[in-house]
């Protein structure tokens, strides 16, 4: 998703298991599980995680995180896209697809 992916809506990979302490986040891909390494997820990027719900864009989620930590690291709109196109280059993150009728 190189273009502008700003609008577009990110739910969670099913084949990402995850485990949230309310500190931090472990995620693991399901796709692999033999190879897989945990990934750990703290600060920012756990928020970011958090945010992904299926219904938040990309624009929704920097706004959400900027909200909650202000001018914290990690929090500009460019980190913000950054970690979440990071998300769906490792297929952690995926969009929504839209409806069909």
């Amino acid at each position: 998703m190189s273009d502008d992916s700003s609008g577009v809506r990110w739910q969670r990979s099913p084949f990402v298991a995850f485990v949230d302490d309310g500190e931090r986040i472990v995620l693991i891909d399901l796709k692999e599980p033999i190879s897989a390494r945990p990934r750990l997820l703290s600060g920012s990027a756990a928020l970011i995680w958090r945010a992904i719900n299926g219904a938040r864009s990309t624009r929704q989620i920097a706004a959400l995180i900027q909200a909650t930590l202000g001018n914290s690291p990690g929090t500009s709109t460019t980190d913000i896209h950054a970690f979440v196109e990071h998300l769906h280059h490792n297929k952690w993150a995926v969009p929504v697809q839209p409806a069909t009728n």
